[in-house]
């Protein structure tokens, strides 16, 4: 009799559990899901602190790709790749192998009290465990590229049909000897999202004439999308060249000499603010539209993006307070305004101490003339009698008519001005012996202007 070996109803307990064990695991790694094999999950995602939703898969551009998001482990590196759930029939996620705890029941059930001749011993019970232990587990917790080999990561960004970039590197595998390369990227949620949409205002306009206020206070959001947090730094044009504005919480001015000639204030608080506000604009006098030009660079963790520039254009149609309010009762051609501001020179030039005074600094009278519901239309007459001595080149008379007509105002509407420059100016007119008198033949003679004057000696 050959030597047999003889084994036990235990030791046919043992060898069954550890042949289940193999059996299953086995089958969970060949047949079920890669969730549980080499790190393959479906990933949820979350919305992060900046707002970014990350629960979904989105391109460079923002577009959903696929239902679901996987995550993947290459080279000890996560990435995350789009996917779509499918309703087809795949591999059976169940093993059909009976459980560990119905494995021994089974074993028990059909193994009755006598020995069974085997040639199996206890070396083979423990050899089937450690396939198990010292296999297949281990080898199941490892990632799919180290065991399997044929996932490899290609650095070039992998695009859709119209090239939005869907993941910035590319994980290569190989299926039935094809290669095949999937869009995949680190950040879970797809790849940044350079600032796009980036728009502001093509064009904002301003004509301050006609009494206006310079404070126009308007302010605009600039509209932009992708991956938060979006920073923004503003540029105007001056001198041929692009000028970065620099954040501050407290309005700036911008002089803008070439285009402008004048000065435009803003508020623009921080780069993080996408609020800018244009507080006011004084252009310098002229027969047209001043211009400038303005735009912002929006940038995040994907790129930067370049607005289209806002052209901001806003012009003084006159040439002095006074005027200013008279023209919203007669509109000042074009000609008449190109008068008006060579007069204005002519004055900076040969009457420089005063002439801003006169000019630009009478807001205080003006506020209380409209306080006293002032008839502006009376000045009509002032103004054309104004312009004719500018087409006739009387520069100078035109300037000794201005100057009387703005005091005979402050004597009648703001006789308590304390401004060095006032007194200034009624001492130059007292000294001057062509100051205006009223004399019949003079204009302004037979109008309200100097109805309250005090009586010449």
């Amino acid at each position: 009799m050959s030597d047999q070996k003889i084994a036990t109803q235990a030791g046919l307990d043992d060898l069954n559990f550890a042949l289940a064990q193999l059996s299953d695991n086995t089958a969970e790694h060949l047949n079920a899901s890669l969730t549980k094999a080499h790190g393959i999950n479906i990933e949820p995602g979350y919305v992060d602190g900046d707002g970014n939703d990350r629960t979904v898969y989105q391109d460079a551009a923002g577009v959903q790709v696929g239902t679901k998001m996987v995550r993947l482990v290459i080279d000890n590196t996560l990435y995350y790749a789009p996917a779509n759930s499918t309703s087809q029939p795949g591999k059976e996620l169940t093993t059909g192998i009976i459980t560990d705890a119905e494995s021994a029941s089974a074993v028990n059930a059909s193994i009755d009290a006598k020995s069974w001749i085997t040639d199996f011993v206890t070396s083979e019970i423990e050899d089937a465990e450690n396939i198990t232990n010292d296999v297949i587990v281990p080898h199941t917790r490892l990632n799919h590229d180290e065991v399997h080999g044929n996932f490899t990561v290609v650095n070039q960004p992998g695009y859709n049909e119209i090239g939005t970039v869907v993941g910035s590197k590319q994980a290569q595998i190989v299926v039935g000897g094809r290669v095949y390369r999937i869009p995949i990227d680190p950040r879970i949620g797809g790849p940044d999202q350079p600032p796009r949409g980036v728009s502001i205002p093509p064009l904002l306009k301003w004509d301050i004439g006609s009494g206006a206020s310079n404070t126009v206070n308007y302010t605009f959001t600039v509209n932009a999308l992708g991956t938060a947090p979006l920073t923004y730094a503003w540029e105007y044009y001056e001198n041929s060249a692009w000028n970065a504005i620099t954040p501050n919480a407290s309005p700036q001015n911008l002089n803008l000499p070439v285009q402008w000639g004048g000065t435009m204030s803003i508020t623009w608080t921080s780069a993080s603010s996408a609020d800018f506000t244009i507080n006011s604009v004084s252009p310098d006098d002229n027969t047209g539209w001043r211009t400038t030009y303005l735009r912002v660079t929006v940038t995040n963790s994907g790129g930067s993006t370049l607005s289209n520039i806002l052209t901001v254009q806003a012009r003084d149609r006159t040439g002095c307070w006074i005027c200013s309010e008279v023209d919203a009762v007669k509109r000042l051609s074009d000609e008449e305004i190109k008068l008006l501001l060579h007069f204005k020179l002519y004055c900076l030039e040969h009457h420089k101490r005063l002439a801003g005074f006169y000019l630009r600094d009478c807001d205080d009278l003006t506020e209380r003339m409209k306080a006293a519901n002032i008839d502006w239309s009376i000045f009509v007459g002032f103004e054309m009698a104004l312009l004719n001595l500018i087409r006739a080149n009387q520069l100078e008379a035109a300037y000794i008519m201005y100057r009387d007509v703005v005091l005979s105002q402050f004597a009648l509407y703001y006789p308590d001005c304390n401004k060095p420059s006032y007194r200034k100016a009624i001492k130059e007119r007292d000294e001057d012996p062509n100051r205006i008198r009223e004399l019949p033949e003079h204009p302004l003679s037979r109008s309200a202007l100097f109805a309250q004057r005090p009586q010449e000696q």
